[in-house]
């Protein structure tokens, strides 16, 4: 399967929706390749026909092939309302290195696959970009003209240079929105949830969320190599905090395993919170393929149809 890196070529393009759709080829390709082969991704055209609705628009040649009833779709049809949410606080920037894509950049080509793939499917997408402030909010269609204005969007997130002092106020804003959201829609996350002081305050903000009947996802996206595994070399290390500004000097090494086993346990407690609920909670490794996204998308798309 297509791994984040393999995005550097393409990245040439300068094209989003370009590269959105290499990573959904290389994933599908990378599915029938997997334990998953025949899992269905071709709901472009069709949607599973109804008993008793009318046989007009069955596709025969299709039955011919799968001996499954579809019907053909036309554009006005939209099954699912779906909200993509990023995380645009200062931390989401890291790492800020060459040749590496930040926690936010992997984000946004994590978001413009689901948009490829939400299109392909006739439903209606949302995007929300939300910091300490919301930096962008779009209301769910499914025209083509309104998800070339994602890409847009996604594009000017890719290309912003971060600046420090951008704080977490997702669960605020995932409380304020999670009234206005349609009913029975279908929230997508991307966050580092780096929310150790106040866990509270974002557990209840999905709670509000489940409340209203939504399905969530929440795809907890960090660096594994520095945030998880603290694999730093042995010498001391100058620590900024993106969001704070606060610094600290120290040597990773000395303190890899107490740091390990706090950051464990907070997002154990989380996922475990999480699923008291019925909320998937997902960790992401920023430098892995995107199959661990896209494939829990699929699942989820299945189960609500």
């Amino acid at each position: 399967m297509k791994t984040l890196y393999d995005l550097v070529d393409l990245s040439a393009f300068d094209n989003l929706k370009f590269i959105a759709e290499k990573i959904v080829e290389g994933f599908i390709t990378g599915l029938h390749k997997s334990p998953f082969h025949g899992f269905s991704v071709e709901f472009a055209e069709h949607r599973v026909y109804n008993q008793g609705e009318s046989t007009r628009f069955i596709d025969w040649k299709l039955y011919a092939r799968t001996e499954k009833l579809f019907v053909k779709k036309f554009e006005e049809e939209t099954n699912l309302r779906a909200y993509l949410i990023i995380d645009t606080s200062s931390s989401m920037f890291y790492p800020v290195e060459k040749k590496i894509i930040s926690k936010a950049g992997f984000s946004v080509y994590s978001a413009a696959a689901l948009i490829h793939l939400l299109q392909k499917q006739r439903d209606a997408v949302s995007l929300f970009l939300v910091s300490d402030k919301a930096d962008f909010v779009s209301k769910p269609k499914s025209t083509r003209l309104h998800v070339n204005y994602l890409y847009e969007q996604l594009y000017h997130l890719l290309h912003t240079k971060n600046t420090t002092g951008k704080q977490t106020q997702l669960a605020q804003y995932l409380n304020q929105y999670a009234e206005t959201f349609h009913k029975r829609s279908l929230i997508i996350i991307f966050s580092d949830l780096f929310y150790f002081e106040d866990t509270d305050s974002i557990i209840s903000a999905f709670k509000h969320l489940k409340y209203r009947k939504h399905e969530i996802i929440v795809f907890n996206t960090i660096d594994y190599k520095y945030e998880r595994h603290l694999n730093f070399d042995s010498r001391p290390y100058l620590f900024v905090d993106m969001e704070t500004g606060e610094k600290i000097k120290l040597k990773p090494s000395f303190y890899t395993d107490e740091y390990q086993n706090k950051f464990e346990a907070y997002h154990k407690a989380i996922a475990y919170k999480l699923a008291q609920y019925g909320i998937e909670y997902i960790d992401v490794d920023i430098r892995q393929h995107f199959a661990q996204v896209l494939l829990p998308f699929l699942l989820k798309r299945n189960k609500l149809f």
